[in-house]
């Protein structure tokens, strides 16, 4: 569930920028994807308070991305003289996801899509334990 809404601010990104869709999660270096790219990174850290292994999960980063993202995002913040475009673009993107229906909005929602995320993978692992124990038992004939 949670992928579903980092997904919906992805697509939201990409529409603002006018760049093609699928273009945040690749590895382009060209001036408006890493823009959408760097103010999804920062909305979902500093902004919807998203811990930064789970967001590096979810976009396909490395983690320490997400720390830079986040020191970048509060000193363009601070000074918006710094990076006019970026402060307009991130400022769009908060207001277009917050205006739909938003079900990150709330803290606790959150947090229990966080938590539902560790059952599932949880449930996984239970499941992969539970086909080897079934194959050995085929082995062993019982």
């Amino acid at each position: 569930m949670l992928d579903q809404e980092v997904r919906k601010i992805i697509y939201l990104a990409e529409e603002i920028a006018n760049i093609p869709f699928g273009s945040i999660k690749s590895k382009s270096r060209k001036r408006d994807i890493v823009l959408a790219r760097h103010c999804v990174g920062a909305m979902l850290v500093s902004g919807l308070g998203i811990h930064k292994e789970k967001a590096s999960q979810l976009m396909q980063r490395d983690r320490t991305t997400f720390n830079v993202y986040q020191k970048k995002h509060e000193e363009y913040m601070e000074n918006p003289k710094i990076y006019p475009d970026y402060n307009m673009f991130y400022d769009k993107l908060l207001q277009t996801y917050f205006d739909n229906e938003a079900l990150l909005k709330n803290p606790k929602t959150r947090e229990w899509f966080e938590q539902l995320d560790t059952i599932k993978n949880q449930q996984k692992s239970l499941d992969r334990k539970l086909l080897l124990l079934e194959q050995e038992c085929k082995l062993l004939g019982l």
